[in-house]
């Protein structure tokens, strides 16, 4: 693991730690809190299956519908259930997205389309976030924002 990665990881470990335990049990809901802990926690240059599948919907929802739910129905559809992510949800939120958006480019893997789905999310995640209250972005993600960005464009990314 490069230091790059290895700050990403540090920096989503202190997310973690900082935030209030989630109720266990299954209802048959999408807990986005429950799916962004595990996102946390996935190799970000190898997201597959349900791991995908998720990262993708947050995408959408983000990108799409420009906000993200606390939970979801089945296959993320809008449910009954409208309540919005908790504030102190979102910066683990854009740092799960930074980090799956963290690569090198150009890059000859075939995902470098996600890696830019995620990008775009986390830049619209981070226009949202400034929109809410209680939600600080830290400066150590947006640096490390500017950073992804100026390594997508070929610049030094400062």
């Amino acid at each position: 693991m490069d230091s790059s990665g290895l700050q990403a990881a540090c920096l989503l470990e202190e997310l973690q730690a900082n935030l209030p335990p989630v109720p266990q049990g299954d209802d048959g809901h999408i807990d986005t809190r429950r799916v962004l802990l595990r996102l946390a926690g996935v190799r970000p240059d190898l997201p597959s299956g349900r791991d995908r599948e998720d990262l993708e919907a947050l995408c959408r929802e983000i990108a799409v519908r420009r906000r993200v739910l606390q939970t979801y129905d089945p296959g993320w559809r809008k449910g009954d259930r409208q309540a919005p992510l908790p504030a102190e949800w979102w910066p683990l939120l854009i740092a799960v997205l930074l980090a799956f958006a963290d690569r090198e480019w150009p890059t000859e893997e075939d995902d470098s389309g996600m890696a830019l789905k995620s990008l775009n999310a986390a830049l619209a995640a981070i226009d949202i976030a400034e929109t809410l209250d209680d939600v600080a972005i830290r400066p150590d993600m947006r640096c490390w924002t500017e950073e992804i960005l100026g390594t997508v464009s070929g610049g030094s990314g400062t």
